[in-house]
């Protein structure tokens, strides 16, 4: 449902956009307090104006999206929910500052399977979901709320990588539809993909710049380095959001389980970041964290448009990669950092906190404090900038896409994740149907044996082979059908990913 208002609510700064992105664990009666936590993300983004544009994941449940919508309602009146699913939908929402033009949704076809049904994905129809909103400068921005199938193992079949590779390059398909379109386009959302993956990579290629890398100017930590950081460090640094020691939900989890999954993306043509940074990270009081997932949120500037003359864009000081903060984002105490391995020359940094009387809507940013002195610190330093473990973003987050041999390299990935899921999406329906038929003979046979129960008066005989029969039956049929109907469905639907591939691959330069 759209909800429109005639308010059209004023803002500081008319270039600027700020956005926040958060999953907020919204499953009923499987997700822990999920009524207390919401409760709480709608008292902490109402009390929490700064944003224009706020994009939510896993709302699954009509009442909790109501709440939400009525806490921003003063500051952000124009809303949207996505509907399409089989059982709850997509769980996605965006709430705006601006007006929504128009909206839509894209179910993608690769997602998960309806025989694992404990885990949803398939059920719920994850989904990209767009938003045309229209600015006060003229320009149209598009954010796109995206949420991409889990991983539930590292590797193998349970780790769904190809199903999430097939996600991202729809999604690539649809960011670079939005650009030639004319929109000034933001992708956010929990894309459930670690940096440096192949989904990742298929956005970088399409236009896109990551904006926590931009601004912040640091280059993208592995798994190992990341392993090796404090949970403090891990957020700071990393920009961690998910399975993080420091939420309550997840602090017994060893610590190399840590990881961003939630990103911003954004056109540098058309904007360039201010600040980005992880956000309600400090629990709620008798609550705990308000999602297993933080929040991310970053602040841009648009960047002039030839196609507006009207258009007066902001140019921001490049080289002040440090994040800012605001007055509703406190970091949690916490002790002094460590010296950073891999960057003993680099300053420590963390996010200090802004006075809380501070009124909303007067954001008055304080530049980061080194941990050691206490004393502030300004823009970073170009011996600084220099160093290889701060590479500035614009040199680490975007890949070009005129790097033919990169994409040729690229795709060249993408292929071999089809070929190895491709044994297991035939086996899967081989198996089943397998089943459906040895099912259909053991039923024969039981309805055979009922009559020999009756025949020797053994009626409790045949009871029971009739009980038996029928749950044979049951299961059969149900995974008859998963074979043959999800089953090739899924098969096609790789296949069509493929040719896809091979395609691009054959077109490289005029498709990128």
């Amino acid at each position: 449902m759209v909800s429109t208002a005639p308010l059209k609510p004023e803002k500081t700064s008319a270039n600027n956009v700020r956005i926040l992105t958060l999953n907020c664990w919204g499953l009923m009666l499987v997700s822990r307090k999920r009524k207390e936590r919401i409760r709480a993300i709608a008292k902490r983004l109402e009390e929490c104006r700064d944003y224009d544009i706020i994009a939510l994941q896993e709302i699954w449940v009509e009442s909790d999206y109501e709440l939400l919508k009525h806490s921003v309602q003063g500051y952000l009146p124009f809303a949207k929910r996505w509907y399409s699913g089989i059982l709850t939908g997509p769980g996605l929402a965006v709430f705006s500052r601006w007006p929504i033009a128009s909206a839509w949704i894209y179910r993608f076809p690769l997602n998960g399977r309806p025989s694992a049904f404990w885990r949803g994905d398939w059920y719920v129809g994850k989904a990209a979901g767009s938003c045309v909103i229209v600015h006060p400068s003229g320009r149209r921005l598009e954010v796109i709320n995206a949420h991409l199938h889990a991983p539930y193992a590292p590797t193998g079949d349970a780790a769904y990588e190809c199903h999430r590779a097939a996600q991202a390059w729809d999604l690539s398909g649809i960011v670079r539809r939005s650009a030639k379109g004319g929109h000034t386009t933001f992708v956010t959302g929990d894309l459930n993909t670690r940096p440096q993956s192949v989904g990742l990579k298929l956005l970088q290629y399409s236009h896109l710049s990551d904006a926590w890398i931009d601004s912040h100017g640091y280059r993208e930590y592995s798994v190992n380095e990341i392993a090796n950081f404090t949970p403090e460090e891990q957020i700071c640094f990393a920009g961690v959001t998910s399975d993080s020691q420091l939420n309550t939900w997840r602090a017994n989890y060893a610590i190399n389980r840590a990881k961003r999954l939630d990103y911003i993306f954004y056109d540098p043509e058309t904007a360039t970041p201010l600040s980005s940074r992880v956000a309600f990270i400090e629990p709620e009081p008798n609550v705990g964290s308000l999602s297993d997932h933080f929040a991310f949120e970053a602040e841009f500037t648009l960047t002039e448009d030839s196609k507006n003359p009207n258009f007066e864009p902001h140019i921001p000081n490049t080289l002040n990669l440090s994040p800012k903060v605001r007055h509703c984002n406190h970091f949690p105490d916490i002790p002094k950092l460590a010296p950073m391995p891999l960057m003993q020359s680099v300053e420590s940094l963390t996010y200090p906190q802004e006075s809380p009387s501070a009124a909303h809507g007067n954001r008055q940013h304080t530049p980061p404090v080194d941990l050691n002195t206490g004393a502030p610190m300004g823009p970073l330093s170009p011996n600084q900038l220099s160093n290889p473990v701060l590479q500035p973003a614009m040199n680490a987050s975007t890949y070009s896409y005129n790097d033919e041999e990169g994409l040729r390299r690229l795709h060249d990935e993408i292929l071999e994740i089809i070929e190895d899921y491709k044994s297991t999406c035939s086996s899967q329906s081989f198996w089943r149907l397998a089943h459906f038929w040895a099912s259909a003979t053991v039923v024969i046979g039981l309805l055979v044996a009922v009559w020999w129960g009756a025949a020797k008066n053994r009626s409790y005989v045949g009871f029971i082979f009739m009980i038996v029969s029928l749950i044979i039956a049951i299961t059969g049929v149900l995974n008859g059908l998963i074979g043959f109907l999800f089953g090739r469905g899924e098969c096609r639907a790789l296949k069509e990913f493929e040719e896809q591939v091979y395609l691009s691959l054959l077109n490289l330069g005029s498709l990128y």
